[in-house]
């Protein structure tokens, strides 16, 4: 290389402005790589748990629909557990198309049981999404097992 030739640059430079910046960008996106996987993984866990912990009670008694009042009954049984569960939706389903989803406020709280009354045409299944909080964040886990529903 000549003395006054200023169009090339050092391979060595290149190469330090190269490493400068993929160690610039991984700074600045990497945290926030990390704090989604996590918070990810985080609620993956809750939701296994929750799974076994909150199920449909089979019941001709509590777990059905009254036809005189067009009124669904859902009893759900919660296990004594430290989750923190923030609500529950209903599926009802009729011939195999989900009916609009009924959002419950308020969970059974832990080891209880509950009856949930929901005005409706009558159904032949019925599912559960629970609601829970994954860090600072609500989220939904997957569907119970549809139950069949008899008549009250």
């Amino acid at each position: 290389m000549r003395k006054n030739d200023k169009r090339a640059i050092s391979a060595i430079v290149s190469t330090v402005l190269v490493l400068m910046l993929t160690f610039g960008i991984l700074a600045f996106v990497g945290p926030k790589i990390i704090t989604m996987v996590k918070d990810n993984l985080d609620g993956s866990t809750v939701c296994s748990q929750v799974a076994t912990s909150v199920s449909i009670v089979k019941s001709d008694l509590y777990t059905c629909y009254d036809n005189n009042t067009t009124t669904l009954k859902v009893q759900i049984r919660r296990d004594p557990s430290e989750i923190n569960i923030t609500g529950i939706k209903i599926f009802a389903s009729k011939d195999g198309s989900d009916i609009t989803p009924a959002n419950v406020t308020s969970a059974p709280g832990s080891g209880e049981t509950k009856v949930f009354t929901i005005n409706m045409s009558k159904p032949d299944k019925v599912a559960i999404m629970p609601i829970v909080m994954s860090g600072e964040q609500e989220r939904e886990c997957s569907k119970t097992d549809y139950v069949e529903i008899a008549s009250c």
